[in-house]
């Protein structure tokens, strides 16, 4: 007999068409959730990466500069034949363009303790040039080099130069830049002036090809970089007053700084013409403050940017992406183009309380569409170990 077939039991059913939606549905769900988090995970991870890379570029450069600032040297006990002081330190801002918006950087020059290593290096290429410049043949030089380097005795003396210098046109990044010189003056290159050496306003001019072309990058990608002195009168570190650091310097105090009218070039303990031969008064800064701002590099999309055009004296800004700002009491400080600002607060996409022209820049008209940079600030405080107090 033929049998008849079974009846299907509802548990054996196959998924009817509206729970086949369901489960893709969730599927689904899950899938983009899951994308979600995995994509979130590597921003993360991305924005991790690059705060590192910011945390880890600040501080070299800091580093950089405090190697500079460790290497500079007070004076003997003995001092120079002619009675005057056998070192000095001197720091001066310089313009960093010739542009209406440029600004101003420190250019610090001082006396330096010199390892055997570099001052040989430094004498070699000294004597080369010299032998360069009396026409010897390749052999000649090499062996009058010799001999020189010979003879030459060696003091464990010469100078420093460190400076930030902007890249490109736009004024916006820098690299930090040092110069190392041998201490005799008599091997310096042509019209250079040995900081022992300067003697008034005239002789601080600066021959700023020579300055950059004869330096070595020590730090790049830098958006600020200041040095603040601490003196016998500083109270504080913050720039208010007369209780604040000084940011300019002469250990002389000979009158390179007098009849300066910009309050960040006015020297506060400087005494005029008479200080500059007697070494009995001579004044070191005991610490220095090193304050470097670097973001992730022009390649990288910055902060936000205006939206409308300003104006020299205009002290609110318009701008893209308010939510990309620093909150102030964090990061107060923003670089518009070239231009440092300081800022109160943000209120829909406006920056208020907007104080211009900060940092050693000048206050200058912007167009829609203009760059704003919100940096990583890495500071050091870096104790000299021959700072000393003068008369007051």
């Amino acid at each position: 007999m033929i049998g008849t077939p079974r009846q299907l039991r509802r548990g054996d059913a196959g998924f009817t068409l509206l729970e086949l939606v369901v489960a893709m549905g969730l599927l689904s769900g899950f899938l983009l959730m899951l994308v979600r988090l995995l994509t979130t995970g590597a921003d993360l991870f991305d924005e991790g990466e690059r705060g590192q890379e910011l945390l880890d570029r600040s501080a070299a450069a800091v580093r950089t500069a405090q190697r500079a600032l460790t290497d500079t040297c007070g004076p003997r006990l003995v001092g120079r034949p002619d009675g005057r002081t056998d070192a000095r330190l001197l720091v001066q801002t310089i313009p960093t363009g010739t542009g209406e918006g440029a600004g101003r950087a420190q250019l610090l020059r001082s006396s330096e303790n010199l390892d055997p290593a570099l001052e040989d290096r430094l004498l070699r290429a000294a004597f080369e040039a010299e032998a360069a410049a009396e026409g010897l043949r390749d052999d000649e030089m090499e062996r009058a080099v010799r001999e020189r380097l010979a003879a030459w005795p060696r003091s464990g003396r010469g100078e420093v130069q460190l400076f930030p210098w902007p890249v490109g046109d736009d004024g916006v990044y820098f690299e930090l830049r040092r110069r190392d010189l041998p201490a005799d003056p008599m091997l310096y290159p042509a019209e250079e002036i040995p900081v022992l050496d300067v003697r008034d306003p005239e002789d601080m001019d600066v021959d700023f090809e020579r300055l950059v072309l004869g330096s070595r990058v020590v730090a790049r990608g830098l958006l600020h970089f200041e040095l603040r002195f601490w003196s016998q009168r500083t109270r504080t570190w913050q720039l208010v007053g007369t209780e604040g650091p000084e940011r300019v310097w002469d250990s002389a105090r000979g009158g390179l700084m007098l009849g300066v009218t910009e309050g960040s070039d006015v020297f506060g303990l400087d005494f005029g013409p008479s200080s500059l031969d007697d070494p009995r008064d001579d004044v070191w800064p005991r610490w220095v403050r090193v304050i470097v701002t670097v973001d992730a590099g022009p390649q990288t999309p910055p902060a936000s940017f205006l939206t409308q055009a300003i104006t020299d004296a205009d002290t609110t800004l318009q701008v893209t992406r308010p939510e990309d700002i620093p909150d102030p009491s964090d990061q107060p400080w923003l670089k518009v183009g070239a231009e440092w600002v300081r800022f109160q607060g943000v209120v829909g996409r406006t920056l208020t309380g907007v104080r211009r022209g900060q940092r050693g820049t000048k206050a200058t008209p912007h167009a829609a569409g203009t760059s704003i940079r919100a940096g990583r600030e890495a500071v050091l405080d870096v104790q000299l170990p021959h700072g000393r107090d003068g008369d007051d």
